[in-house]
């Protein structure tokens, strides 16, 4: 994810990664860059079940229930 605006959404998670998406934090990863995550119903980032997300230059803020959250086996650099 590059630069986008991600406001809402009214329920749930702003970017939920999951399912293993993302082997390490090299080059697999899921990578969210330069974006803004605001007012989601729940956590602005979520990474579940084995997922690895790196997230760079991005302001995650106004969600719900928290920022960023690495659950369930998920990683976040």
């Amino acid at each position: 994810f590059e630069q986008l605006v991600v406001e809402g959404p009214a329920s749930g998670d702003g970017i939920g990664i999951d399912d293993g998406a993302g082997d390490d934090f090299g080059a697999t990863a899921t990578v969210i860059r330069d974006c803004v995550i605001r007012g989601a119903r729940d956590k602005g980032v979520k990474v579940t079940t084995g997922a690895h997300a790196r997230v760079e230059g991005s302001w995650i803020e106004g969600n719900a229930n928290g920022g960023v959250q690495a659950t369930l086996g998920g990683h976040v650099s």
